[in-house]
């Protein structure tokens, strides 16, 4: 992995230091445990909240869930590469379309997990962009899940990739939609589809995501735990800790964010500032100057610039980077498209090259 940021994400999802683990800022939070039966934690979360300086309509938040599949090669590590690749690669393209970068996320993903396992090994993907011109994007594949939390309900935004789920659709019995074997993964090559699309707003306060272990939990008492539960950090532990409760048979992570960006009066004087948030701590990376303020900045000293020669695509990125789609309005309703292997942009506007400044904040004790 030569990328520089895939490989800081990487390295802060990785340093995981108690069994279980929990953190927030503000109404983002996260939390994760173990289990009782399992020896290793497979599942990898992560929330960042990315702030642009003087251009807060470029602001976002994304949530991801990915839950390494248990029964195949090294699920953790497969967690891990497979949520920094798909974090850096939306991080490094703001000025793709809110699609484009998740799909080209994915596909990124995908890639580094493929060219590692050869498709002996994998992970689940689900995750929410919210942006603060154009609300939120839903990006799945596999069985981990993401819900809309309003004020009395909680509701599936997402279909499981299973054999169960997908028989069921069929109206067949209950003992064959009982099925859990996966579809797709993230890893598994050429043949993974994404699904992408726009779920309604509507009176949802906040997204939920969970990997199996939590939303295994019986659907009654998960929609009672979550209507009587108002704060988004207390959620999250409850979950973990109703999932133990319950016999603690798997890996159980939960994440869960406001339905809309926060606006905040600290915002950075220049660049990118992200802040990363995993059960185990956060991270604060600030980027002093985008490629694309340097370019703006070559330009106007050189109108003759060529503004394509100002990306700076990490090694070997012809073969790993996926092409954005043409898609219609109507499609990106809800969609499933399959990750293509060529990117025509010179988008990533990241300055990779260079060093990046990482602030570690104080941790506040509760």
């Amino acid at each position: 992995m030569d990328d520089q940021l895939t490989h800081r994400i990487s390295q802060f999802l990785a340093n995981r230091t108690t069994p279980r683990g929990s953190e927030r800022a503000g109404e983002y939070a996260v939390a994760t445990t173990i289990g009782l039966v399992r020896e290793q934690n497979q599942d990898a979360a992560l929330i960042i909240k990315a702030r642009y300086a003087g251009v807060p309509e470029r602001d976002f938040d994304l949530a991801v869930v990915c839950d390494g599949l248990g029964g195949m090669k090294q699920g953790a590590e497969a967690a891990i590469l497979g949520l920094s690749a798909f974090a850096a690669r939306l991080i490094r393209s703001s000025r793709a379309s809110v699609e484009d970068r998740l799909f080209n996320g994915l596909g990124q993903a995908n890639a580094e997990i493929f060219k590692v396992l050869r498709g002996s090994g994998g992970t689940t993907l689900s995750a929410v962009l919210i942006s603060r011109s154009g609300g939120p994007t839903i990006c799945h594949v596999g069985d981990s899940r993401i819900y809309s939390i309003g004020p009395t309900e909680l509701s599936q935004l997402t279909q499981d990739d299973t054999i169960g789920a997908a028989l069921n659709k069929k109206g067949t019995t209950a003992h064959e939609a009982r099925d859990t074997r996966l579809l797709q993964f993230v890893g598994m090559g050429d043949d993974l589809e994404a699904h992408i699309f726009h779920p309604k707003l509507g009176d949802t306060r906040a997204y939920l995501l969970t990997s199996d272990g939590a939303h295994d939990i019986p659907h009654g008492l998960l929609q009672r735990a979550v209507i009587t539960t108002r704060q988004n950090f207390e959620l999250a532990r409850r979950l973990v800790q109703l999932s133990e409760f319950l016999g603690g048979l798997d890996n159980a992570t939960v994440a869960t964010i406001p339905s809309a960006i926060e606006i905040e009066s600290d915002r950075p004087s220049e660049g990118l500032d992200l802040n990363l948030l995993t059960p185990w701590g956060q991270l604060n990376i600030w980027i002093p100057q985008l490629s694309d303020d340097k370019r703006a900045h070559q330009i106007e000293k050189n109108p003759q610039f060529d503004s394509s020669e100002g990306a700076n695509p990490s090694k070997d990125d012809d073969d790993r980077r996926s092409v954005p789609l043409k898609k219609t309005a109507q499609k990106l309703k809800k969609t499933k498209k399959k990750a293509p292997r060529k990117d025509t942009e010179n988008g990533d506007e990241l300055p990779l090259s260079e060093a990046l400044e990482i602030k570690f904040p104080e941790r506040k004790e509760e």
